[in-house]
């Protein structure tokens, strides 16, 4: 259908030029951009409208009125038999209601692809077009002919082509940047470089006194229209602006504005040069024009330096909360650390972050998130007042300085007045939220000197408050960021000393309440670092199981417990079982059973002779998950046991369903045995372990007192100094010697308490040494070891 449009406007355009007559051409040209207009009309192409007080239309509608009012100016000149369009009384409405209606329609494409920029880049692309008018006009005004044509229709003849090639303009940039209508604007850009070179030639004709025919202009603007039609009839035209903005909104070409401010300077020149040889023919026209343009480029460029303005204000300010983004706030705390130099006040820098914020996202979704951070920001600022700023770092996330504290002032005021900024609800979509904050804060000089420290210190006294349980403030000390650096430090060595072989196993002996003689051992983590010493479990555990370096560490435990267990195995011990404590993580990260069956095979221990040590905690994480493993381990013949009951998560009904073979009562509640409660306690404990048929272990039994209590309440094993500290696998070796020598009573048959009479046996073989005497070995061998 296009193809058929293209062929009929051509032919019109060259019937126009060289037919016997012009009489039906501007007619033609009118038609033609009444039915574009028409076309538009019924497609009501695009969903984007153009508001202007009340009244709303779609651009690409405001574009076809302006081309329809334009297609009139050459059936307006054949009406007043073929003068000059620009002499006739209809020219200003015409070319003024077309140029608005075209300047409204462009100006809503704009908007749709530059949200926010379209004006500036509409003046922008128009103002070479606009300055070369305007020194034309100021150049042609001065010719002798202006007399007899009249400087009124001069200056629309000007004007005229000048707005249509800066329609011209602004459709190219459109046309570049539009990949949704590309086709569209193409042949509107077309559309209007022909009917500019059509009012150009009238305007040419014009000036001449009509002696060319008006065939040129009218065939030149009837294929401009022509184009026109076939871009309403497009299928992009319409098609809507693309999902996110498409024009730059930085757009700039520098020529552009070299060029356009060198045309603009020439006019106000060749004015003063005419005032200074008295030649000026039109001084107040002239000086009418020179304002009216002058204040358009001041307009401008007033609205250039808003919009840098403005985005200065969005590079430093945050758009959902108008807080100081970091940039800004670094820079005024700068500032402001440079005043308590010069004055000696303190300043306080604050790290604010939301507890459970993303609760609110996922509950209530952004908007409702997006609300209750706009309304934080403003609970902060009047909590921290005017003598400091508040920024947003991102998410829930806030930062804050005050300046002007006194001396004595260490900021736990203004903290506690942030937290209890918190203690009233947030509204939005009418659900009251309760979000609480939690607060570091840094203060000069002991936080630090500079912008970088004091917000780095403020961040790590937030966090200190969020272990502490949320909902609460932390003032940084000096002495918790040494702790803070040994914590950095410890760590970044423990990474190496796997590989490095500082790790070691020590063994502490358990011992039977019945016999008093050893039943097993539990084997300590020690870490020998070359820079502190032998270090205890307490100094790292707690970090390998914050970092999950603790995976690494038990693997390693437990390969080296069994290689030893393997050890005592062949030299006569074959008794002998092992126990490996396991972390949590250990269950959470892979599949146990697999790795205990693999360290098995590896070392050649038998499954019998290892036992693992397991917290309460993972019969609160996972106890279908834990039970199912535990029952893996026991069909493999492994043992379990319960590590430290009574200290956790004491769940009774995961207990009986869990199948340990033995519980461990932590040390806390036997050291602590002559308190009654703490008496009522144990007894229960036992009490319940032996109803379970689990064997009942106490640890760290340090006095005989304890010991008796144990032994004449049912304990089955003991461990703890009163018997032995941990030692190396070789000092061990010497003690498992010294005790099962003859019939000679054991340590704890010499200290005290009520003990059988152990039955003669023999000196055990240890690595390396020959075996001595013989007689029948202990009934029952165990040893105990643990990997943290």
């Amino acid at each position: 259908m296009r193809r058929g449009v293209f062929v009929l406007v051509a032919a019109a355009a060259l019937s126009s030029l060289v037919g016997p007559t012009a009489v039906a051409g501007p007619w033609l040209v009118l038609a033609v951009g009444a039915g574009s207009a028409l076309v538009v009309a019924v497609r009501r192409p695009g969903d984007v409208t153009v508001a202007f007080g009340r009244a709303i239309g779609s651009p690409w509608v405001l574009v076809a009125i302006g081309m329809a009012l334009m297609s009139a100016a050459p059936a307006v000149q054949a009406h007043h038999g073929g003068a000059a369009i620009f002499t006739t009384a209809l020219a200003p409405p015409i070319y003024a209601l077309s140029g608005l209606s075209l300047i409204a329609g462009l100006l809503g494409l704009l908007r749709a692809r530059a949200p926010g920029h379209a004006f500036v880049l509409m003046v922008g692309e128009s103002l070479v077009p606009l300055a070369a008018g305007f020194l034309i006009w100021v150049a042609v005004l001065q010719l002798p002919s202006v007399a007899n044509y009249g400087s009124f229709a001069t200056t629309i003849a000007i004007g005229g082509v000048a707005a249509q090639l800066a329609f011209l303009c602004i459709a190219g940039l459109l046309w570049r940047f539009d990949d949704e209508e590309r086709t569209a604007f193409g042949y509107t850009c077309g559309a209007l470089w022909l009917l500019a070179a059509s009012t150009g030639a009238e305007a040419v004709r014009s000036w001449l006194g009509g002696t060319a025919g008006a065939r040129l202009p009218v065939a030149v603007a009837l294929v401009g229209l022509g184009l026109w039609l076939a871009a309403t009839m497009h299928r992009s035209f319409g098609a809507g602006a693309p999902s996110s903005p498409s024009i730059p909104g930085a757009l700039g070409d520098r020529r552009r504005f070299v060029i356009a401010g060198i045309l603009l300077m020439t006019g106000p020149l060749l004015i003063a040069d005419y005032a200074q040889r008295g030649t000026i023919s039109k001084p107040l026209l002239m000086a009418f024009g020179t304002a009216a343009v002058l204040a358009v480029v001041m307009a401008y460029l007033l609205l250039l330096a808003g919009r840098a303005g403005r985005l200065e204000m969005l590079a430093q300010r945050d758009e959902l909360t108008g807080l100081a983004l970091q940039r800004l706030f670094h820079d005024r705390l700068a500032q402001a650390l440079a005043r308590t130099r010069r004055d000696g006040a303190g300043v306080a820098v604050l790290f604010i972050d939301l507890d459970r914020f993303k609760h609110i996202n996922d509950s209530l979704g952004h908007a409702a998130g997006n609300e209750v951070l706009r309304q934080a920001a403003a609970r902060l600022e009047r909590a921290t007042g005017r003598s400091g700023m508040v920024g947003r770092v991102g998410g829930d996330e806030f930062t804050a300085f005050v300046a002007d504290l006194g001396p004595d002032d260490d900021g736990s005021r203004v903290c506690a007045a942030v937290v209890k900024a918190f203690e009233q609800p947030f509204t939005t979509q009418r659900h009251d939220v309760f979000v609480t904050a939690s607060v570091g804060a840094a203060v000069y000089p002991d936080g630090g000197t500079d912008v970088e420290t004091l917000v780095r210190h403020a961040d790590a006294a937030m966090y200190k408050a969020k272990r502490r349980g949320r909902d609460a403030y932390e003032v940084y000390r000096p002495e918790a960021n040494r702790r803070a650096r040994d914590r950095v430090s410890i760590e970044s060595r423990l990474h190496h000393a796997i590989d490095r072989g500082e790790l070691r196993l020590h063994y502490q002996p358990k011992v039977g309440l019945r016999d008093g003689r050893i039943v097993g051992v539990e084997a300590l983590l020690r870490w020998e670092d070359p820079r502190e010493g032998l270090l205890l479990p307490g100094t790292f555990i707690h970090l390998a199981e914050e970092s999950g370096l603790i995976v690494r560490l038990d693997e390693w435990a437990l390969e080296q417990a069994c290689w030893q267990a393997a050890a005592w195995q062949r030299s006569g011990l074959d008794k002998l079982s092992v126990a490996v404590n396991l972390s949590a993580r250990d269950f959470r990260h892979r599949k146990v059973e697999d790795m205990v069956a693999a360290v098995l095979r590896r070392t050649g221990l038998d499954a019998g002779a290892l036992e693992l040590e397991l917290t309460e905690s993972l019969a609160k994480d996972d106890p279908d998950g834990t039970r199912s493993t535990l029952l893996d381990l026991k069909e493999m013949g492994v043992h379990s046991s319960i590590d430290d009951f009574g200290t956790g998560y004491s769940s009774l009904s995961a207990l009986a369903t869990l199948p340990f073979d033995r519980l461990k009562i932590d040390k806390s509640f036997v050291e602590r045995i002559a308190d009654r409660r703490q008496y009522a306690l144990i007894t229960s404990v036992i009490a319940l372990g032996h109803g379970l048929d689990l064997e009942v272990t106490a640890e760290g039994v340090e006095t005989v007192q304890q010991m008796e209590f144990l032994q004449a309440h049912g304990c089955d094993v003991m461990q703890g100094f009163l018997f032995s500290p941990a030692l190396p696998a070789d000092e061990l070796e010497r003690l498992f010697m010294l005790e099962q020598v003859g019939n000679a009573p054991g340590r704890l048959q010499l200290l005290g308490g009520d003990f059988i009479t152990a039955p003669p046996h023999t000196r055990l073989v240890m690595p390396g040494q020959d075996l001595v005497g013989s007689a029948n070995a202990p009934a029952r061998w165990g040893a105990h070891a643990t990997g943290a």
